[in-house]
């Protein structure tokens, strides 16, 4: 999340950007709630049933540390660093939503192992 730069007081709302909705109450508990959370290990289960190999501590830390930088490269084309947008032509938002989603799930992969 990209903060507005301000530091909020007790019980103010976080922006991400102006054009964005607000975050919520600081200390609240992220929307999504635990369906959502229970939904992500369900399907970290699934793929791990289904791709039975490579699923010990190290593969799992070498995947989250893969989809990390990959979520990086994404971010970086999205703030217009270095030359990105010149050569790849604007950020995709639904790419960064799919890396996000990478990383988020090898966390939680790792974290259940």
């Amino acid at each position: 999340m990209v903060f507005n730069g301000a530091v909020p007081e007790n019980g103010q709302q976080l922006t991400t950007r102006p054009e964005q909705q607000p975050c919520g109450p600081v200390g609240s508990p992220p929307t999504g709630g635990p369906d959502t959370i229970t939904a992500l290990v369900e399907t970290v289960h699934a793929l791990t049933r289904h791709f039975p190999d490579h699923n010990g501590p190290f593969e799992r830390v070498s995947r989250l540390a893969e989809e990390t930088g990959e979520l990086a490269q994404q971010v970086n084309h999205a703030e217009g660093m270095g030359v990105k947008v010149a050569k790849h032509g604007p950020a995709d938002p639904a790419a960064m939503v799919k890396e996000l989603m990478d990383v988020l799930r090898a966390a939680v992969g790792l974290a259940v192992h």
